[in-house]
């Protein structure tokens, strides 16, 4: 099955998902809108879960993404139905909704996350600068560069912050300025 839209409501948290089905379950490519913060996801799902991989991520703010991302899935101790605000979670998933042959042996509620920033990737911003390069836990991290009005600034950056490069010197040792000769 393919191509089908389906919308759900947990508390406060309303998703809607349009894409690839296999047996009621969200399954291959798909595209999954957070409609109460209007964040939406385009990637890989499995058997209902998404997939860590490549993503295209557009925020509420306008920002996007694309690169790699993981995906997290938090344990809960809640009960089916209670609200849900977390701005950073696609929305509950019961057992009580998976076919019985998916169920594990113990109850277990959980959350998936939205896919977090997370190998390497391209990250427009709403100001325009573009940053791309590698980042670790939905921070730049690691090797990249950052493009503001036209420059480049190249470097390595720690979680989220450009790390200081080393002065070079324009003075010359004795060394150089004889081989110029």
């Amino acid at each position: 099955q393919r191509s089908q839209t389906e919308g759900e409501e947990y508390g406060k948290v309303i998703v809607q998902y349009e894409g690839a089905f296999f047996n009621g379950l969200r399954h291959g490519f798909g595209i999954l809108t957070r409609l109460d913060i209007g964040t939406m996801c385009k990637g890989n799902w499995y058997r209902d879960r998404p997939v860590s991989g490549k993503w295209r991520i557009t925020y509420e703010n306008g920002q996007t993404y694309s690169g790699d991302a993981k995906v997290q899935v938090v344990e809960e101790q809640t009960e089916a139905g209670e609200d849900e605000d977390d701005q950073d979670t696609i929305g509950p998933v019961w057992w009580s909704d998976l076919p019985q042959s998916d169920v594990p042996p113990v109850p277990l509620n959980f959350r998936i996350k939205l896919p977090i920033r997370d190998g390497f990737g391209a990250m427009k911003y709403v100001n325009g600068q573009v940053y791309i390069g590698t980042f670790k836990d939905n921070m730049r991290h690691g090797r990249g560069a950052i493009f503001v009005g036209g420059e480049k600034i190249d470097g390595i950056w720690e979680n989220d912050v450009l790390r200081p490069q080393p002065q070079t010197s324009d003075v010359k040792s004795d060394s150089d300025a004889n081989n110029a000769e």
